[in-house]
C-alpha cells in the first residue's frame, strides 16, 4: 500500500505529532485529520475500479527471496507494499497524517517518544487467523535482530 511499509515495519512516524489524551483513528502532524473515523475509502480511491488484469511492477523480472526485510538476495519487487499490511497508512491527499489500518486507535504518549496502537479486532492474516499484539511484537523483534537489514534497528535504536 501507500508509502506503507509492512506489518514488519510497524509504522514509521516522525515525532512531534500533536497529541490528545485519548486514542484516535488517526494522528496528524498539522491540524485535524481530513477523514472521519467512519470513512470507508480515501476520496481519490475508486470503489468501482475494475477487477482483474495483470500487474507489472518491475523490469527486473528476477528475484531470489520473498522476504524483503533481510539483507541477502534480491526480493521480488513490490512485496513490502503489496503483501504486508501496516498498523497505519498515510493518505495521498493529506500530508503528515496516518490513519489506523490494522490498528483502530493510535495514541501518542505525553512525552511524544512512543505510540500505542490498539489492534482492530477484524484484522486478520490471509488464512483468517486474527492479528495479535504478539504478532506485532514478533515482527518488531525480527526487524531488530541481526537477520534483518540494519536500517530497521538503526531507525528504532532509541
Amino acid at each position: 500500500m501507500f508509502s506503507h511499509y509492512s506489518l514488519f515495519l510497524l509504522l514509521c512516524l516522525p515525532f512531534g505529532f500533536s497529541h490528545t489524551a485519548v486514542a484516535a483513528h488517526a494522528i496528524a502532524l498539522h491540524g485535524v485529520p481530513k477523514y472521519p473515523a467512519t470513512f470507508t475509502q480515501f476520496s481519490y480511491a475508486n470503489a468501482q475500479a475494475p477487477q482483474g488484469g495483470e500487474l507489472h511492477t518491475s523490469g527486473l523480472g528476477n528475484f531470489e527471496k520473498l522476504n524483503p526485510f533481510i539483507l541477502k538476495g534480491l526480493a521480488a519487487d513490490g512485496l513490502q507494499y503489496l503483501v504486508f499490511e501496516t498498523l497505519g497508512v498515510s493518505s495521498w491527499d493529506e500530508p503528515d497524517t496516518v490513519y489506523g489500518l490494522l490498528a483502530e486507535d493510535i495514541a501518542l504518549a505525553p512525552d511524544e517518544l512512543s505510540l500505542t496502537f490498539r489492534l482492530n479486532r477484524k484484522a486478520r492474516f490471509s488464512n483468517g487467523d486474527p492479528v495479535l499484539a504478539e504478532d506485532v511484537k514478533y515482527s518488531f523483534d525480527k526487524l531488530m535482530s541481526k537477520s534483518a537489514a540494519p536500517l530497521y534497528s538503526r531507525y528504532w535504536s532509541e
